[in-house]
C-alpha cells in the first residue's frame, strides 16, 4: 500500500512509479461540500498533486548544466509523520540526497512539509524546488472561483495571474516576485468553495544564512507542469538579482550546497473545505498569528501633540489662511475638514496645551471661509465639527442637497455608475488610450459605490430621512452581492483593480446599514469585508525592514496602467482609513480566534506613526509612498498627518466622531440620535420617552439631533426643562425644531461635561 498521512480534514497520498515515490496528492474530506462535481470517492476529494517530488538544476565540476527530477526510493511511516528520501550519484561521483518530511500539526487542516537537499561534496545549484502544489491537477483543472497571492494577486473566476488588465506588460509579471512584495506569505486557490494552498515562514533560512525563499505562483499554470492546474511553489535560490534575474526562476549565479551547508525549505499544505481562499488565509493566521505591534515612536498622547504641532506649524499657511494637504502641494493650501475637526475638538479638550488650544481654535475660525470655495458637500463645516461648534442648520442643508443629488444619480440596482469624468486630469496621463483601459461607462465596483455613498449614509443616519435610508440600504445590498474590494481610487486606477481603500468603505456602509435597519446580517457582511483588507496588509517584516509590518499596499495594479506600480509599495493613508473602520467595527464585533479587529487596527495605526518624521521642516508629516523593496520612500511627497490623527486622537482619549444611536421601541417608532458629545447610554421606551447620558468636555457646548420620531413635546437636561426657541444658536441652552429637516436640534453646555438628556415624543 502506498505511504500516506491523514488528519480528519486532509490526506496526503504518495504517487509511485517503478517502486519509487515520484510525487504526492492532497485530498480533503468531502462532507462540507457533498455533491461536488469532482472527487476520488471514498469520501475524499482530490485537490492538488505534486509531481515530480522535486526538480533540481545544477552545474557539474566542469560547469555544465544538468536537470534532474528527484524521487524517493525509501520511506518511513508513523501515525504522525511520513519521511520520503532518495537521491542519485552524478557524473562526477558526487552523492545527492533529498529528504521530504511530512508531519501532522496542531491544525487539522494542515500538514507541515520540510525538504532538505545535501551532497557529499560541494556543488553549484541553479534551481531546487521544495514544497509545491499543482492545484486542480487530476480534478478541477484550470477552473477556479478565486485565487489569492497577497500583495500581488486577488483573482476572480477566469482572471489569469500576471495579467495586463490592471498593469502594463512591463509591470505585469508577478509569477516570482521579490519577497518584500508579498504581504502575507501564502498562496491559495478555491474551487466549489474549497480552498487549497501553501503557507510558509518567509524569514526561514534556506541555505547557510540566506533567508526568503522564492515563491512561484501561476493561475492557471503557464509554467512547469501546466496548463491544466494552478502552480504554487517555493524554491531556492531566492529571487534576488545577485542570483536570479527578475521574473526568472533559474539562477544566473548559482548557490553552493555541501556536506556542511545543506539547502532546506519548509512550508505547510492547507485545505479549507467550504471556506475558499480566505479559509486558507485564516489557516495562516491560526499558524502564525497577527504579528507583534510595531514599536511606536511615541505613545498615543505624544503622537496627538505631534499631529497638532504639524497642523499648526507645518501644514498651516498664514497668508492663505488654510492648510497644506501635502508639502509638494499641487492643490495649494485649502480647507481640510478632517483636520479642522481635530483641531477644534483639541481646542475644547481640557487635556490639551493651553496655548495650542487657542491657536487651534483661531486657525479653524480663519480657515472656515475657505470651505465655501469647495465643491459640495465640503463647502459647509462637516457634521462632526458643526455639532461641537455651531452652524448646524447650514451643514444639514448641505448634507441634504448632496444626498438628493446622489439619490438622483444612483442606479436601479443600488450601485453608482462610473464615468470617465471620475478620472483626474493629472499631467499628461489622462489620455484616450488609458481611459479605454480604466473602465466602462455606468459599470460599477464596490469601492466606487462605497465611496460615493458616504455623504448619503451620513445624512441618513443624522436625519432618518426615509429616502436616504432606503438608498443607503440599496447601495449596501448591491455591494454585498459582490466579492472583492475594488475600484475605490478611480481618479487614477482601473475600476475593478483590487483596492484596499474599498474595504473601509464597505465596512462603514454595512455598519451604517445595521444601524439603519437593525439587521445583524449587515454586521456579518462588515466582518466579511474587513477580512478582504488583509491581503493588502503586511503581516510580517524582513529582519532589515522594521517599517514594513502592518503597512498597507493600496492596490494590486498600476496608476494609469503604465505609470506607477504599487506592488511592494506602502501607501499608508489607505491603511489608516482601514484602521479607522476596523476600530469602529471592533466596538461592535471584536472578531474571533486569530482575527482580532482592534489589534489589527492598532497595528496599522502604529505603522503610520512609524512612518512619521519627528524633526525638521516636515515634522509630523509622513510619506505618500514607502518602498518595502528599497526600504525608503518611493518618491518624495509628504502628507499632513490628519489620518494618523484620526486614529491616534481617540486612543489618546479625545473622541473625534459624533456619538450616534438609532433606537427602536416596541411600538415600532425609530429615533435617530446624533450628538457632538459621546452617548454613554441611551434608551427609547414604548411611551416615546428618550433618555440619553451625554459625555463631553467640561463647559463646552455641543449640539444633538433628534430625528425620525416627530416633534418632541418636551426636552430637558438634568431634570430642567429646555426652552424651545427660534434660533438655538443664539441661546445658552435650548432646542429648536427644524421644520424643513423634520428634526429637533438641542444645544447644551453642561459645566461638568455630562448631561442627562430627556425628550418626550408622541401623545402627551
Amino acid at each position: 500500500m502506498s505511504p500516506s498521512l491523514a488528519t480528519a480534514s486532509l490526506r496526503l497520498r504518495s504517487m509511485e512509479r517503478d517502486g519509487k515515490v515520484v510525487g504526492y496528492s492532497l485530498e480533503a474530506h468531502t462532507d462540507p461540500f457533498a455533491g461536488a462535481s469532482t472527487g476520488t470517492g471514498d469520501d475524499w476529494r482530490l485537490l492538488a498533486r505534486c509531481q515530480p517530488l522535486a526538480r533540481l538544476v545544477y552545474r557539474d565540476g566542469a560547469g555544465e548544466r544538468h536537470e534532474v527530477e528527484l524521487a524517493a526510493d525509501s520511506w518511513q511511516e508513523s501515525a504522525d509523520s511520513l519521511e520520503l528520501s532518495g537521491g542519485f550519484v552524478d557524473g562526477d561521483g558526487v552523492r545527492w540526497r533529498q529528504s521530504v518530511t511530512i508531519e501532522r500539526t496542531a491544525q487539522e487542516k494542515q500538514l507541515n512539509l520540510a525538504c532538505r537537499l545535501e551532497t557529499s561534496e560541494a556543488r553549484q545549484v541553479l534551481y531546487w524546488s521544495g514544497p509545491r502544489l499543482l492545484a486542480g491537477e487530476g480534478s478541477f483543472g484550470a477552473a477556479r472561483e478565486e485565487a489569492l497571492f497577497p500583495g500581488l494577486e486577488y483573482l476572480l473566476d477566469d482572471e489569469p495571474s500576471s495579467d495586463t488588465r490592471f498593469a502594463a506588460s512591463k509591470f505585469a509579471d508577478r509569477s516570482v516576485p521579490h519577497p518584500y512584495q508579498i504581504t502575507i506569505p501564502m498562496m491559495a486557490v478555491s474551487h466549489e468553495g474549497c480552498g487549497v494552498g501553501l503557507l510558509w515562514d518567509p524569514n526561514q533560512n534556506w541555505g547557510s544564512a540566506w533567508r526568503h525563499p522564492a515563491a512561484r505562483f501561476s493561475s492557471p499554470n503557464r509554467h512547469e507542469g501546466g496548463p491544466d492546474n494552478h502552480l504554487m511553489a517555493l524554491s531556492v535560490p531566492g529571487p534576488y538579482e545577485r542570483w536570479v534575474a527578475p521574473g526568472q526562476t533559474e539562477a544566473h549565479t548559482p548557490v553552493s550546497v555541501d556536506p556542511v551547508n545543506p539547502l532546506t525549505l519548509e512550508a505547510r499544505l492547507a485545505v479549507a473545505p467550504g471556506c475558499g481562499v480566505f479559509g486558507i488565509l485564516r489557516e495562516w493566521l491560526e499558524t502564525y498569528g497577527l504579528p507583534p505591534l510595531p514599536a511606536p515612536q511615541a505613545d498615543w498622547r505624544e503622537n496627538l501633540e505631534l499631529c497638532v504641532d504639524a497642523y499648526l506649524d507645518v501644514a498651516w499657511h498664514d497668508g492663505d489662511e488654510a492648510w497644506h494637504h501635502t508639502l509638494r502641494d499641487n492643490w495649494k493650501p485649502r480647507f481640510e475638514p478632517l483636520l479642522a475637526n481635530q483641531l477644534w475638538r483639541y481646542s475644547r479638550w481640557a487635556g490639551g496645551d493651553p496655548l495650542r488650544r487657542v491657536r487651534a481654535r483661531d486657525q479653524v475660525e480663519r480657515a472656515l471661509p475657505k470651505a465655501e470655495t469647495m465643491r459640495a458637500p465640503h463647502n459647509v463645516p462637516p457634521l462632526d465639527l458643526a455639532l461641537v461648534r455651531g452652524d448646524v442648520a447650514a451643514t444639514l442643508a448641505g448634507m441634504r442637497n448632496a444626498a438628493r443629488e446622489l439619490m438622483d444619480e444612483q442606479q436601479g440596482d443600488g450601485s453608482f455608475g462610473w464615468t470617465p469624468a471620475a478620472v483626474a486630469d493629472v499631467a499628461s496621463f489622462k489620455t484616450d488610450e488609458r481611459l479605454a483601459l480604466m473602465g466602462e461607462a455606468q459599470d460599477s465596483a464596490t469601492g466606487y459605490t462605497g465611496g460615493k455613498v458616504i455623504p448619503l449614509l451620513a445624512y441618513a443616519l443624522a436625519s432618518g430621512d426615509s429616502d436616504a435610508v432606503a438608498a443607503t440600504l440599496r447601495a449596501a445590498d448591491w455591494c454585498n452581492t459582490q466579492r472583492r474590494p475594488e475600484g475605490a481610487q478611480t481618479w487614477e486606477l482601473h475600476l475593478h483593480v483590487p483596492d484596499v481603500l474599498a474595504a473601509p468603505w464597505l465596512i462603514n456602509i454595512n455598519v451604517a446599514a445595521w444601524r439603519l435597519s437593525g439587521d445583524e446580517n449587515y454586521l456579518d457582511q462588515a466582518e466579511r469585508w474587513a477580512a478582504t483588507g488583509l491581503p493588502f496588509t503586511f503581516l510580517w517584516n524582513g529582519y532589515y525592514r522594521p517599517i514594513m509590518r502592518y503597512g498597507t499596499v493600496p492596490v494590486f495594479g498600476v496608476t494609469f496602467h503604465d505609470v506607477q506600480s504599487w506592488f511592494g509599495v506602502i501607501v499608508h493613508w489607505n491603511g489608516l482609513w482601514y484602521s479607522d473602520a476596523l476600530m469602529r467595527l471592533a466596538a461592535l464585533r471584536p472578531g474571533d480566534g486569530p482575527l482580532d479587529w482592534g489589534y489589527l487596527a492598532e497595528g496599522i495605526a502604529r505603522h503610520g506613526i512609524q512612518e512619521q518624521i519627528t524633526f525638521g521642516p516636515q515634522r509630523g508629516f509622513y510619506p505618500d509612498a514607502f518602498s518595502t523593496v528599497h526600504g525608503e520612500e518611493e518618491y518624495t511627497w509628504w502628507l499632513n498627518p490628519q489620518l494618523i490623527g484620526l486614529n491616534s486622537f481617540p486612543r489618546a482619549g479625545l473622541p473625534l466622531a459624533n456619538g450616534q444611536a438609532v433606537l427602536r421601541n416596541a411600538s415600532g417608532a425609530t429615533l435617530y440620535v446624533t450628538s457632538g458629545a459621546q452617548i454613554a447610554s441611551s434608551r427609547f421606551d414604548d411611551c416615546g420617552a428618550l433618555e440619553a447620558l451625554l459625555q463631553d468636555q467640561p463647559g463646552e457646548l455641543n449640539y444633538t439631533l433628534l430625528a425620525g420620531a416627530g416633534k418632541p413635546w418636551e426636552v430637558s437636561a438634568d431634570n430642567a426643562a429646555l426652552p424651545q426657541v427660534e434660533d438655538v444658536e443664539a441661546v445658552g441652552q435650548g432646542w429648536q425644531w427644524l421644520e424643513d429637516q423634520g428634526l429637533a436640534l438641542v444645544r447644551l453646555c453642561p459645566p461638568s461635561g455630562a448631561a442627562l438628556l430627556r425628550a418626550r415624543f408622541g401623545q402627551k
